[in-house]
């Protein structure tokens, strides 16, 4: 019995230690790691991602690496639970153990977008409604103004709303993208992405909000009366500093 409990304790030692690579650093610096892990609060908490939605960081050192966390419930997710990938979703750093299956999302994204810090996967309830419809996803208020005037693509992710597990698809989604802000995938949920965790976080946010307005309007059983945005709306990430002070005083209490 000493025998077989030893073993289980020495794999599950190794199953959580960290990965070695010279590819990344050990670990994000402090406040960044504590940053990312209350995204991943405040996005539960607010209703925009669920138990299986995911939010990412760029490496600040390494522009070839993004930070997440391993395959866990966000609403749990702590700084120990960090992982590294480099932007083919292999891992190069952090703890060991299950990783995202989606996590070709955010290396993709990535690799086609070297502006982009932070990349946000949500199945938004309001968000998903758009997807499986041809009423055009287009901003209806300041909250959602970001996603400009052609309104949000929406990538067929295949025919029963199935994630992105590999490169190939990972990388047809980022070609939607294109330069915007925002791609929603069909029937599943929808990609946000910022030049800072504070603004991947802010833009998802917005996106719910101004979803939720758009189908609160149509049920008023009239024509939304889009708004109008800048030429530069998908380039301005926007600047989500007092809304971050209060939804990270909601969960963390600072």
């Amino acid at each position: 019995m000493r025998t077989l409990l030893g073993s289980l304790a020495l794999a599950l030692t190794w199953a959580l230690a960290p990965i070695a690579s010279a590819q990344a650093p050990a670990s994000l610096p402090a406040a960044m790691a504590s940053e990312l892990i209350v995204a991943n609060h405040i996005l539960v908490n607010l209703g925009v991602i669920d138990v299986r939605g995911h939010v990412s960081v760029r490496d600040p050192v390494n522009p070839n690496v993004f930070w997440i966390t391993r395959d866990v419930a966000p609403g749990l997710a702590a700084v120990a639970d960090l992982q590294a990938f480099d932007l083919d979703g292999k891992q190069v750093g952090g703890i060991a153990g299950v990783s995202f299956t989606e996590r070709f999302i955010h290396a993709r994204v990535y690799k086609a977008r070297p502006d982009i810090k932070s990349v946000v996967h949500a199945h938004t309830k309001s968000v998903i409604v758009f997807s499986q419809s041809d009423i055009p996803l287009r901003p209806v208020s300041t909250s959602d103004l970001f996603i400009g005037n052609n309104g949000v693509p929406i990538h067929s992710n295949g025919t029963a709303g199935e994630g992105i597990h590999d490169i190939p698809v990972g990388d047809e989604l980022a070609k939607l993208l294109g330069a915007g802000s925002a791609v929603m995938m069909r029937g599943h949920g929808v990609v946000v992405v910022g030049n800072s965790i504070q603004s991947s976080v802010g833009r998802a946010v917005g996106l719910d909000v101004g979803a939720t307005q758009q189908i609160n309007l149509l049920s008023l059983g009239g024509k939304p009366n889009y708004l109008t945005a800048p030429a530069n709306a998908a380039q301005n990430f926007g600047n989500y500093a007092r809304e971050w002070s209060w939804w990270s005083h909601q969960v963390d209490g600072r």
